[in-house]
């Protein structure tokens, strides 16, 4: 599971200077590296963190669906996971040390969104 981690941030982190990607496990016949990367259709996710740090103010466009929510650090390291089907507008911040963090979206077809941010 560690490793899955890892590569999911890894390619987070290409995704951010390249366009938003997504990697789809069916591509390869579920095993090895995917040949194909798919973005989230329609969708948009910008986040803004509160001028006290307190909250990473979230916005994803289109409906709710279940989704999986979560931050890591650039090095990999999973801060917070959440799933849900409701849409979420902020996530509580203020215990994360300063740094920089990548939110990452994910749907239940295992497309994703990426939005980097920087905790003061």
């Amino acid at each position: 599971m560690r490793n899955a981690v890892s590569m999911w941030a890894c390619l987070g982190l290409m995704a951010l200077s390249a366009p938003i990607i997504a990697m789809h496990s069916e591509d390869t016949g579920g095993s090895g590296p995917a040949s194909e990367i798919h973005s989230i259709p329609d969708r948009s996710l910008n986040v803004s963190v509160t001028d006290n740090s307190e909250y990473l103010v979230v916005n994803l466009s289109g409906k709710a669906d279940k989704m999986d929510w979560i931050i890591f650090q650039p090095n990999s390291k999973v801060v917070s996971r959440i799933s849900t089907s409701s849409k979420i507008d902020e996530i509580k911040i203020s215990n994360l040390t300063p740094g920089e963090y990548v939110l990452m979206v994910k749907d239940l077809e295992g497309r994703m969104l990426y939005a980097q941010f920087t905790k003061n």
